[in-house]
């Protein structure tokens, strides 16, 4: 008989973190929007943008609405600074999401 070896796996999908991890990083590292990151501040966010976020993609909520959100860190700072400053999602987005 052989003994059972536990399988690993090597994350090779690496760009996918807790959401309102990414937000607490962007929101120090740009000061001067006065986000403090908070968990509060989170949840305002995503009430306010959740929606626009997740049709494009930047932002899943996997296992369904009561699981947390985890976010798309290649695209989260750029899509969030333009919302957050313009009201509206960069051209590129826009774009990529229509095709």
């Amino acid at each position: 008989m052989q003994a059972i070896v536990p399988h690993t796996i090597t994350p090779t999908i690496t760009n996918w973190k807790y959401a309102s991890e990414v937000w607490r990083a962007f929101a120090q590292a740009h000061p001067e929007l006065g986000y403090s990151g908070s968990a509060n501040s989170w949840v305002h966010f995503q009430r306010r943008y959740g929606q626009r976020l997740m049709e494009i993609d930047v932002i899943r909520q996997p296992g369904g609405p009561r699981r947390g959100m985890i976010a798309d860190t290649d695209r989260f700072e750029v899509v969030a600074f333009a919302l957050l400053t313009t009201g509206a999602l960069p051209a590129e987005t826009t774009t990529a999401a229509a095709a």
